[in-house]
């Protein structure tokens, strides 16, 4: 009977919406203040890889973190730009004496694809790009793009990785080619006219000094460039009274890269050395 009675003030206990409060203060009470971080947990990454994310918060096991103020943290996330709802909260630990982040994400599409269709007094001009800013959930950005106009043909393609090298080294490479027909002047007098193609490769290392994003806080490169292009370079119609025929000059150079970002400013530096080898037309 007495075994009973327990039973029965224990439920009601649980059944009474004061006390349920009680433990749910006591609960909150122990996890709002400083605690020490278990593990974080994340829910709703299904392109954004969790390692991704852990090293995007900085935060690593048995920090100290507080629990009433996580919107740093948040926004850490949302500077990402992959994301378009992050929330975070503190649960209870799956070790003793600390508490999970929990964090919440909802995932933004990255894959942009945008035409482009110009006019102006020169012709007109039509193409396309594509970007993708999370490729394969490392937040990676893979770009290429193609435009033709009547001055000529030309493409790109870019692709930057921002934990290349640990967590904070950066890798950026760029390809770019051009294709379109150029005439040389003296005067009024067209001189030359050819094909002009150009085709050029940057590589590029850096460290990024804040959060190891795109667009964000100063990023530091060095690398290297090599290009090859046609400079067109006439030696002359006449010599000494002699026709002579005019040559065309591959421009082949390449050097040293500097590069300073500044969130969406760039500055770039380059010394270039040249190759020049010139063939009849």
């Amino acid at each position: 009977m007495l075994s009973l009675l327990s039973l029965f003030a224990v439920i009601t206990a649980v059944d009474d919406p004061e006390y349920l409060d009680r433990e749910e203060r006591s609960l909150t009470q122990a996890i709002s203040a400083k605690s020490a971080l278990g593990d974080v947990v994340v829910i709703g990454n299904e392109r954004t890889r969790l390692s991704v994310i852990r090293r995007e918060l900085g935060l690593e096991s048995g920090d100290m973190i507080d629990c009433r103020d996580l919107a740093a943290f948040e926004q850490r996330l949302f500077n990402l730009e992959v994301f378009s709802v992050v929330t975070m909260r503190c649960v209870p630990g799956s070790v003793p004496n600390a508490v999970d982040l929990e964090v919440t994400v909802d995932e933004r599409w990255t894959l942009v694809g945008v035409p482009v269709v110009a006019s102006s007094d020169n012709g007109f001009r039509v193409g396309a790009f594509v970007l993708e800013s999370n490729f394969l959930g490392t937040l990676s950005r893979v770009g290429a793009g193609a435009f033709y106009s009547p001055q000529g043909t030309q493409a790109f393609s870019i692709y930057q990785n921002p934990s290349f090298i640990a967590e904070k080294g950066l890798l950026e490479l760029r390809a770019r080619f051009f294709d379109g027909p150029k005439t040389r002047f003296d005067f009024d007098e067209e001189l030359q006219a050819f094909d002009d193609q150009f085709f050029q490769v940057d590589a590029l290392v850096g460290y990024a000094f804040g959060q190891s994003v795109f667009n964000q806080g100063l990023n530091l490169y060095v690398g290297g460039f090599v290009s090859d292009g046609s400079a067109g370079d006439v030696t002359g119609d006449m010599r000494d009274g002699v026709a002579v025929e005019p040559t065309l000059t591959r421009d082949l150079q390449w050097g040293p890269l500097l590069a300073l970002r500044l969130g969406q400013q760039a500055f770039e530096l380059f010394a270039a050395r040249r190759l020049r080898a010139g063939f009849t037309l």
